[in-house]
């Protein structure tokens, strides 16, 4: 009669990083065990069967039968490879059932009893529910729930992170956020801390934004889809949408470098140096081709020829009703019209509302003091005319 002695299993040596690199560690391991002859230790080539089960009795056998034949058992002592797959150990409890045959190849096989319980050394692969395949693929099948119940990796050393190595060409995405699908969740992808979840970097898997948030609330959002940019909105509405105030370094044209002043409109060939700048405090300056054409300051608008327009309008306007009477033959009349804001030697036209009776007509007309405008008629026709009232329209054009 066959029985068991001391068994006991070594498990898979784990190789170091190095050696891991070249030789992946597969899911066999050794089984090493003691079998006896009606109490004396065996010493014969033998053949023995190997199958798992997830109970002590009955139950569920795991994977294939492994068959082993004429091994060789020596002072009763014999050492086995085994190996029933990666998902033969995922984390629950395992016995080994073990059939022996000895001699090898005559009669049938003796089921021995009890099967033997694995020791915790071949779940070195599989440790507390974390497997891994021959594809070196981690699978984790229970998750550990930390003090404030959520599911997640915590490193307790502050100086601890996760590194990839260095690679050249395409690579593999570091991180997927979702399974599948196109319209997923909004998901939180970088948060502050526990206590501060809805601070942070969030995706928006409909639309294809990104968005960080402030209390859930995004305050800037980077739109994949439509290539828009939203400062202090989640919508943008052109490439660049801010919502609130744009500050600039101020300096000329150029300066900076790559950092450039100001708001640079940059063209097919890069320039830099077309745009709005300032050069000065209180000042703000147009620029084209790195040459100032404008300069806004509170003196007002100053052009290269260093002339300065402190209004908006250099002109002004009015309109008055005039009578002139009657006007003799070859007579010269004249009247004024008040018009604030008018300087001396501005340009003046008038234009009447209405045609003038033929034979007369404006000989000129000026500013004779400001804020006052003179005009002259001539009746140059060969009779008195008396002009119904009429309408002027006066225009001065400051110097």
């Amino acid at each position: 009669m066959f029985k068991f002695g001391t068994v006991l299993i070594l498990g898979t040596v784990l190789l170091s990083a190095s050696a891991r690199a070249q030789t992946p560690v597969g899911s066999g391991f050794t089984y090493q065990g003691q079998l006896r002859s009606d109490d004396t230790p065996l010493d014969a080539d033998t053949d023995l069967q190997f199958t798992l089960w997830d109970a002590a009795t009955d139950g569920e056998q795991i994977g294939t039968l492994l068959q082993v034949d004429a091994l060789p058992v020596i002072d009763g002592q014999f050492t086995v490879e085994l190996d029933f797959g990666p998902s033969a150990f995922v984390g629950d409890a395992r016995w080994l059932e073990v059939s022996v045959r000895s001699p090898a190849g005559s009669g049938p096989f003796t089921t021995l009893d009890p099967r033997q319980p694995l020791t915790a050394t071949p779940y070195a692969l599989h440790t507390r529910g974390v497997r891994v395949d021959d594809a070196e693929n981690v699978e984790i099948n229970g998750v550990r729930l930390d003090s404030e119940g959520q599911r997640r990796v915590t490193f307790l050393d502050d100086e601890a992170g996760l590194s990839f190595p260095s690679s050249v060409g395409d690579n593999a995405p570091m991180i997927h956020m979702f399974a599948a699908g196109s319209s997923n969740a909004d998901r939180m992808v970088v948060a502050h801390s526990p206590g501060f979840s809805n601070w942070g970097l969030r995706y928006r898997d409909v639309g294809d934004v990104f968005e960080f948030v402030r209390v859930g609330v995004a305050v800037m959002a980077v739109d994949l889809f439509r290539q828009r940019v939203g400062i202090n909105t989640n919508a943008p509405e052109s490439a660049l949408h801010v919502a609130g105030g744009v500050r600039a370094r101020g300096g000329a044209p150029g300066g900076n470098g790559i950092f450039n002043n100001g708001y640079a409109f940059a063209g097919s060939n890069g320039d830099n140096d077309s745009g709005l700048f300032s050069v000065a405090d209180g000042e703000v300056s147009i620029f084209t081709d790195a040459q100032e054409r404008v300069r806004f300051s509170n003196a007002g608008m100053r052009f290269p020829d260093g002339s300065v327009q402190s209004t908006a309008y250099r002109g002004v306007r009015t309109s008055a009703l005039v009578d002139f009477g009657q006007i003799p033959r070859g007579a010269q009349v004249s009247q004024t019209v008040v018009i604030p804001g008018a300087a001396v030697n501005g340009s003046v036209s008038i234009s009447p509302s209405t045609n003038l009776p033929p034979g007369l007509g404006i000989l000129f007309a000026r500013v004779a003091s400001p804020g006052l405008v003179q005009y002259h008629l001539r009746n140059f026709g060969g009779s008195t005319i008396d002009p119904p009232p009429f309408t002027v329209h006066v225009t001065v054009i400051n110097p």
